[in-house]
């Protein structure tokens, strides 16, 4: 939460990126989640969290880079 990296999940996919802006999703990549799931998971969060920051602080944007707040306020379903 406090990276502000956003996983949307699906059965089998994990979508990873961030809000830039509320109804503004940036997806960096998708994988499939069970390579993050289980006793054979071969992925980490942890690197998925450091591959979309990586992504977000090479881009240039206007800052902030993203936003910040409420599930309902960013995304406003």
């Amino acid at each position: 939460m406090k990276d502000e990296v956003w996983e949307c999940k699906t059965v089998d996919i994990r979508v990873f990126g961030w809000m830039y802006r509320p109804k503004i999703f940036i997806a960096v990549f998708g994988d499939y989640a069970d390579l993050y799931k289980g006793i054979t998971k071969t992925r980490s969060y942890v690197s998925a969290v450091d591959r979309v920051k990586d992504a977000r602080s090479g881009l240039d944007i206007d800052e902030p880079k993203f936003s910040t707040g409420t599930f309902d306020y960013l995304v406003r379903v």
